[in-house]
């Protein structure tokens, strides 16, 4: 079923990301959320990480800070099956300002890549560039902005890699992501 849209019958981890994807953009909670920007990241790679990799599916997310001054994660847009990016939906101001976006790889890169560079390259929020997470199978949270990956994205052109030319990012201490789905989530 590679590049198909269709959503793979009875598999939980497709159900429970095609819920999530008919709420994309739509953010998680309103109040009260996360106390930073980090931490809307981890819930949000912790909620999808599991059922992207069971479903073989890119799930990416935007991370606001809301007017109270916590932070809340976007239910995600989610890729076709075998896909790498999916197009995200419109920025909504309204909910409060952009902070980061993250993103799951599915099929076994746990760094960034070439596309992930051209993202971190071109991504500008009110003129202000957003870092961009990344959460994979070895269960670590890492992210990168425009500064770190500048030095990579030159010496690459801002092409799409091989994975071992594709850069690490910057991991962050203290998250361990949970890569299972139970299609209890």
């Amino acid at each position: 079923m590679k590049g198909t849209n269709d959503w793979r019958t009875g598999n939980k981890a497709d159900e429970f990301l095609r819920g999530e994807n008919e709420k994309r953009g739509q953010p998680f909670c309103t109040a009260g959320c996360s106390t930073s920007d980090n931490g809307a990241e981890a819930l949000a790679a912790d909620r999808c990480t599991g059922a992207a990799l069971a479903a073989h599916r890119e799930a990416q997310w935007w991370v606001y800070k809301l007017p109270d001054s916590s932070y809340t994660f976007t239910y995600p847009w989610v890729t076709e099956i075998d896909s790498h990016y999916g197009r995200p939906p419109d920025i909504n101001l309204s909910i409060g300002s952009i902070s980061s976006s993250g993103h799951i790889h599915w099929d076994g890169n746990n760094q960034f890549s070439g596309t992930d560079w051209r993202w971190v390259q071109n991504q500008k929020i009110n003129g202000d560039r957003i870092p961009l997470f990344l959460s994979s199978g070895d269960r670590t949270l890492k992210y990168t902005n425009w500064n770190a990956a500048k030095g990579y994205g030159e010496g690459g052109g801002g092409v799409a890699l091989r994975p071992p030319e594709n850069f690490n990012g910057i991991v962050v201490g203290g998250v361990t992501i949970n890569n299972t789905f139970d299609g209890g989530q």
